[in-house]
């Protein structure tokens, strides 16, 4: 994803756009976090009484649902296709090795 080396205006355009949609069609919202550069996904949607306890996940569901939500925003990003050396190096970057043990262990997948 070559976002980072747009002018700054497409990358407002590309983030906005998307957090949008994140939040259109999923009720998502994206937040900065206080260092610049840095966001976070959450969860907007309740039960009408302000809490969201009906859609309540496990840790684990949680940590794989945010590293799926990642690899498809990663996808979406490149109109749709990346290539496997490109999934890689952004897993690497968000520190994930390109071990495929490492990432069937997180997906509890059994690779031999």
């Amino acid at each position: 994803c070559k976002i980072n080396k747009k002018e700054r205006a497409v990358q407002d355009y590309v983030l906005n756009s998307a957090a949008k949609k994140l939040t259109d069609v999923f009720g998502f919202e994206v937040q900065e976090l206080e260092k610049k550069g840095h966001y976070i996904v959450t969860n907007t949607i309740t039960d009408g009484d302000g809490k969201s306890s009906f859609l309540h996940k496990s840790e684990e569901t949680s940590a794989r649902m945010g590293m799926n939500f990642t690899i498809l925003s990663l996808i979406f990003m490149s109109n749709g296709k990346v290539t496997e050396d490109t999934l890689f190096n952004f897993l690497e970057k968000i520190g994930i090795t390109d071990d495929a043990k490492q990432i069937s262990t997180f997906y509890n997948d059994d690779i031999k």
